[in-house]
């Protein structure tokens, strides 16, 4: 028995709220565990950690309905997924067992969670998800500035502002990832939609701007160029990833070569900064050898920075720093800390993948662009962690983003892999 026209309709009509709402509340939860929206709000209460907590149900919930596409995600990025459960494991050698667990839960959630978004949408959902997403969290950093005091700036940069950001540095990553977003998905877009994303661009700007954090202004800029002269001449995908691909590496050659040069002093007094990327460069180096004595394994996930730890003290007296370290400033080292070589390994693995699956991607595909703007989050991300870090970083939307973009990527390879064969 056929079922009547307006009932099927009906149910389709419900079928598409609910998706619909799925796809807001994904988008709220992947904004709050991502950000440090409750400590801004709640001012450093003592309810936010369980909050937290709190927020892991309903990803969990979610999850729970679309178990599948977890999974699948997770076979996609068997790197990532060997990565995570490597940082819980981590608590069997940790200097802090109790602290390593505690954080690395939140960790696995949030990145299963990733890994669901990418498995359950198209290539051009994903973006625009990822863009609303960005939007979301530039306009709440806008309400929150323009709300509380304390997302203007912390001490010692007064001046500055964080937004929901716990720094002015993570509201700078933040934006120049939003800025080459958004403008993405106002060329996959139309209508009010367009005007949404057009929107979240010029927040974007300013919040850039306002974050005074000169890696992220650079990288942003970067980023955007890159996405710009994407769109400009979509005809050679694989030409133009070469090209950002060699930018890329040129760049990160010249920097290193200005850094051990004469001409560091000068130019990096143009920007108001030091040649010692405030105080990082020092900091790598007395780091070495800690990392030296764990090797392999590393110390346990987030136990080298825990209060109790007996490292940062040392190295705050040093005389080349002078002030303590909560963590390295660098995504590599702060691996390396956590889980040490083996957690660098995968790593190294992860991208050596990567790089094939774009590859076959961009030769592939009759429409690549999804696939380009999936590239530049990545390089963006490779580009951030010199200065920052957000690999493996439990609370962090960046990392959250990079995981959607490297499991979508692997799952088109895989089906560019099915479709035409391997090529020879």
């Amino acid at each position: 028995m056929r079922r009547p026209a307006h009932t099927t309709a009906m149910f389709r009509r419900q079928i598409a709220l609910f998706q619909a709402m799925i796809v807001s509340a994904a988008v709220c939860l992947i904004v709050i565990a991502g950000t440090d929206a409750f400590n801004i709000v709640l001012d450093g209460h003592g309810i936010v950690r369980p909050l937290l907590w709190v927020m892991l149900c309903p990803m969990l919930l979610i999850m729970a309905i679309y178990y599948r596409f977890t999974l699948s995600g997770a076979v996609a990025s068997f790197e990532i997924s060997v990565l995570i459960l490597l940082t819980l494991l981590s608590f069997l050698w940790s200097l802090d067992p109790s602290n390593t667990i505690e954080r690395a839960i939140p960790l696995i959630v949030t990145t299963c969670f990733a890994f669901m978004i990418a498995s359950m949408t198209s290539q051009r959902s994903l973006i625009l998800l990822l863009a609303a997403t960005c939007c979301v969290m530039m306009f709440l950093s806008l309400a929150s500035i323009a709300i509380f005091p304390q997302a203007r700036g912390t001490p010692p940069w007064d001046t500055t502002w964080r937004g929901i950001f716990n720094h002015k540095n993570g509201m700078g990553a933040a934006s120049a990832l939003s800025l080459f977003m958004t403008y993405a998905a106002m060329k996959l877009s139309s209508g009010n939609t367009r005007r949404l994303f057009l929107a979240g661009f010029v927040a974007s700007i300013a919040l850039l701007y306002a974050s005074e954090s000169r890696t992220a202004q650079f990288v942003g800029l970067f980023s955007f160029i890159a996405i710009y002269l994407a769109f400009s001449n979509p005809r050679k995908p694989l030409s133009w990833a070469l090209g950002y691909w060699l930018a890329f590496c040129g760049l990160l050659a010249s920097g290193t070569l200005l850094l051990g040069s004469s001409l560091a002093d000068p130019i990096f007094a143009l920007i108001d900064r030091k040649p010692t990327l405030s105080s990082r460069i020092p900091l790598w180096e007395l780091l070495w050898p800690y990392i030296q004595d764990r090797f392999w394994l590393g110390y346990g996930y987030s136990a080298f920075w825990y209060d109790s730890s007996p490292y940062p003290p040392i190295i705050a007296n040093h005389p080349s720093l002078r002030f303590q370290p909560f963590y390295s400033h660098n995504g590599l080292v702060e691996v390396w800390l956590h889980i040490g070589f083996a957690g660098v390994a995968l790593l190294t693995l992860l991208f050596l993948r990567l790089g094939y699956a774009f590859y076959l991607c961009m030769r592939y595909l009759s429409n690549p662009i999804c696939m380009v703007i999936l590239l530049v989050v990545v390089i963006n991300f490779l580009m951030l962690n010199i200065t920052e870090g957000t690999v493996l970083d439990r609370k962090s939307i960046i990392w959250m983003i990079f995981v959607a973009a490297v499991t979508k990527t692997f799952i088109v390879a895989r089906s560019v892999l099915q479709s035409k064969g391997t090529p020879s």
